[in-house]
């Protein structure tokens, strides 16, 4: 009956209607429906998302990233087309309630939201089951058009991170030990293939000569310097230097007729020339030497040098204020000190300076502040000592200043620690200058109003006395000593 046949075909549901196939038209392509204009739900859950009706649903307004649609119930081979035409949010896709997307969990949105512009076929298998039918490309994964300017390349430099690198003119695209991918420069291209700043393997002659003469040891060599060298004519032909006196080069020797006019100043004499030589005209200041004129004959080598080692009477002697002979002095006569004939070596020098000079060392030493009955320990603010030893002289600085003194320390007060042994002559007392004094107590009640010090004979220390006009001195001792007491000053003694 036509009439309920139109009643069932208005109430059954859309995609029974548009799956039907006794009805061509529905079925077809131009049957499909479509929902446009669609505001996506923005609770951004299953329950407030916007249900999706049709097959083909185009969603215009996300309001935010994450605004979302339901699909309808699944039934087995309906297929639905999202699509997503807000201009920037994301939309979240949910399944109708008790199906699931993709093999997920019952009622869980898509875990792939759809992006801005991106669009999603689904595809329902059974009654709950929804899967994706087609990845579309996408700004949130995929590779655009629009991901690309001009002269760019796709690169990632980690896992799933491709990215657009534009390449600059005049360079190359890799990688260097520990960079991304890049756009190299010509220096890091030249590094990478090893190869120098403005190599070249068309280098002329020129260039290859300049590079080579630049090296140390390699001086051009040219021709008509080849032609010098290779001339073996044995005559200066003019291809060689000649001879002068401030240049080398060739030279010709002169002739025994050459040598007696003596007046050539070009050519070399030779031994054998000299021998034969009868020019004593030539020489006019030479005269009388020892019994011989010279008149061409050999002169007498024991005329001109003595051979016997000694001053035989042929040779002056120096003085000092003529030169002549001198004779070396022995180490008895360097240690003896009284010849003034004779002359010492650099060793001799050394030997007298060591015998007859002055001794002088330098050095540093310690002063320690210490009672006789109990040395105690003492805390110093500064504690120095430096010394200067001539011969047997000795000379020590000090620089003594407390910070703390200790309880225990007891008797007459000293300074020990010289640096060597006072000589012991009897009771002598060397003494001592201070430039400065600090918070050691003197009796002046009982007339004392300085403090001086001397150094004890064949000991390493220098005792502290109170002194006054007229009066004898006497020990400082551990009780006028404080916390901050120094001295500072000098002590002269001999060892």
């Amino acid at each position: 009956m036509p009439g309920e046949r139109r009643e069932r075909e208005r109430t059954r549901k859309p995609f029974e209607r548009l799956y039907d196939d006794k009805n061509p038209f529905l079925g077809g392509v131009l049957g499909k429906t479509v929902t446009d204009s669609i505001t996506a739900g923005t609770t951004q859950t299953q329950a407030g998302a916007t249900a999706l009706t049709t097959e083909i649903n185009r969603v215009t307004v996300s309001a935010v990233n994450g605004d979302g649609v339901k699909l309808p119930s699944a039934e087995a081979g309906y297929e639905v087309l999202v699509i997503n035409d807000d201009s920037a949010q994301t939309i979240q896709i949910w399944p109708n309630t008790g199906d699931k997307i993709d093999s997920g969990a019952a009622n869980a949105a898509d875990t792939n939201s759809l992006a801005a512009g991106a669009s999603r076929r689904y595809i329902a298998v059974d009654q709950t089951s929804w899967y994706t039918a087609t990845t579309t490309v996408s700004a949130a994964g995929g590779v655009l058009k629009t991901d690309f300017n001009a002269n760019t390349i796709l690169a990632a430099d980690t896992d799933d991170t491709p990215a657009a690198l534009t390449v600059a003119e005049q360079t190359v695209v890799g990688r260097i030990t520990a960079g991304n991918i890049t756009d190299l420069t010509a220096t890091q291209v030249r590094t990478l293939i090893n190869v120098e700043n403005g190599a070249t393997a068309d280098q002329s002659d020129a260039e290859i000569k300049t590079a080579y003469e630049n090296n140390a040891d390699t001086n051009a060599y040219t021709d008509s310097e080849k032609t010098v060298v290779g001339n073996t004519s044995g005559t200066n032909s003019g291809d060689e230097a000649a001879a002068s006196l401030t240049v080398a080069g060739v030279v010709e020797l002169a002739t025994g007729a050459e040598t007696n006019t003596g007046t050539d100043a070009t050519r070399a004499v030779t031994p054998d020339g000299l021998d034969d030589w009868t020019g004593s005209a030539q020489v006019t200041t030479l005269g009388t030497i020892g019994a011989g004129v010279w008149s061409g004959t050999i002169i007498l080598e024991a005329l001109l040098e003595n051979q016997s080692g000694t001053n035989t009477g042929d040779e002056s002697s120096a003085t000092t204020s003529a030169e002549g002979i001198v004779e070396r002095s022995t180490s008895a006569e360097n240690v003896t000190g009284t010849d003034d004939t004779v002359y010492p070596t650099v060793a001799g020098a050394k030997e007298i300076v060591d015998t007859h000079g002055a001794s002088v060392t330098k050095g540093s030493w310690t002063p320690v502040f210490a009672g006789s009955s109990t040395a105690g320990t003492q805390t110093y603010t500064r504690q120095v000592g430096r010394y200067t030893k001539i011969d047997n002289l000795i000379m020590c600085g000090f620089d003594c200043i407390l910070s703390a003194f200790d309880g225990a320390t007891s008797g007459n007060m000293f300074m020990t620690g010289l640096p060597f042994t006072v000589e012991n002559v009897g009771f002598i007392r060397y003494g001592a200058a201070f430039a400065e004094v600090r918070n050691i107590n003197i009796d002046t009640g009982g007339g004392y109003s300085f403090i001086t010090g001397g150094a004890v004979e064949n000991t390493t220390t220098m005792q502290i006395f109170e002194a006054g006009d007229a009066i004898n001195r006497a020990a400082i001792t551990h009780a006028d000593f404080a916390a901050t007491s120094a001295l500072i000053g000098v002590v002269m003694y001999r060892v």
